[in-house]
């Protein structure tokens, strides 16, 4: 008699019942799944890059502009993890624009995911820091329903959604739990892509003018624009439409000076890549019309940048003058419209409100 959650498979093996009802719905039978395991474990040696985790179902094989690359089957998509979008920015390639992917031999291993972009990793971002850091980490991950065929061109390539962490330019990683991509990939027949990009000082440095003698910023936005045109280029034979991406991001360009004082690492306005600040350039209709916008901001994040900046209670002296300061000749009308709402010792929640207000 087995044990209750354990059957017997046809060629008379014990597993678990969750992992049969998984393979079940997954739509791969149980011999397939041994042959495809044996198949992948024979061709480990030919696959470029680190060991790989290979813990789900053999996973499709496809054909980018570079070369072969294989996959791995979970239990809600086809995932394709740690694709290089670009070229090391590494060694003479730091604080430089991203480089194309020069093509590999053999088949590429997308079965696990990459380390994340250098970051420090402290005070609000302590918590969440990831296990693995590199300055080689140019990667994106892609999540496809579970059933997709690769092996054969869509009649109706799917829309495609690319999503760009948070983390205020110095910290976040693409494939952090929160950001698994497989279930609104499955659940609305969407290819995902998320992606990381360069942070902090090697995505944002800005040392002087000259390209060729200086940091002159904005890489890891170069970084972005290089992910989505590898997708116009590549995503066709992962099932997606280049027609339809839908670019997602938690934020793009920060338009006003009071936030510069949180932010010591992001975008900047160089007169190349960002002409102009972003709220200037919607309100004149320099941007591309036939592409719709929607634009939001997340309800008190005000609170996490104002702790994390003053670790220490701010008096009501001290938050008069921080307001002064960067309010200039508005700064009665706010005090006059905040100050009576606040009555503790510590102001920090009086200056996370009036941020908040300037996120707005």
């Amino acid at each position: 008699m087995l044990t209750p959650g354990l059957m017997w498979t046809d060629d008379g093996q014990v597993i678990e019942l969750d992992v049969f009802l998984k393979r079940i719905y997954s739509g791969i039978s149980w011999r397939e799944q041994k042959a495809a395991n044996k198949e992948v474990h024979s061709q480990k040696e030919n696959v470029q890059g680190q060991k790989g985790d290979f813990r789900g179902i053999a996973g499709p094989e496809v054909l980018t502009k570079n070369g072969r690359i294989r996959g791995k089957t979970l239990d809600k998509a086809h995932v394709f993890y740690g694709v290089p979008y670009a070229g090391q920015p590494t060694g003479a390639y730091r604080w430089k624009p991203p480089r194309a992917v020069s093509p590999w031999t053999g088949v590429y291993d997308a079965t696990y995911a990459r380390a994340a972009c250098m970051q420090a990793c402290a005070g609000l971002y302590s918590q969440e820091c990831p296990k693995q850091l590199s300055e080689d980490c140019l990667y994106l991950n892609i999540f496809i329903p579970l059933d997709v065929n690769l092996s054969v061109p869509l009649w109706n390539p799917l829309p495609v959604l690319v999503w760009i962490h948070g983390g205020n330019f110095i910290a976040g990683h693409s494939s952090k739990p929160l950001y698994d991509g497989r279930f609104i990939s499955n659940f609305t027949r969407t290819v995902v892509v998320s992606l990381d990009y360069r942070l902090g000082a090697f995505g944002f440095l800005v040392s002087g003018k000259d390209p060729l003698s200086s940091a002159v910023g904005n890489y890891g936005l170069m970084d972005q624009q290089a992910a989505l045109l590898w997708v116009q280029r590549n995503i066709a034979v992962f099932g997606g439409d280049p027609g339809k991406v839908l670019f997602l991001c938690a934020k793009l360009l920060n338009p006003f000076r009071f936030l510069e004082v949180f932010e010591t690492w992001g975008p900047c306005v160089d007169g190349e890549l960002i002409k102009e600040q972003a709220v200037r350039a919607f309100r004149m209709g320099h941007w591309q019309k036939d592409k719709p916008v929607l634009l939001g901001t997340t309800s008190e994040e005000g609170v996490l940048f104002v702790y994390a900046v003053f670790n220490k209670p701010v008096s009501a002296v001290e938050s008069t003058v921080y307001i002064t300061a960067i309010f200039k000749q508005h700064t009665l009308r706010i005090l006059h419209k905040y100050l009576p709402l606040f009555h503790d010792t510590d102001r920090r929640g009086m200056l996370a409100q009036v941020s908040h207000l300037v996120l707005q």
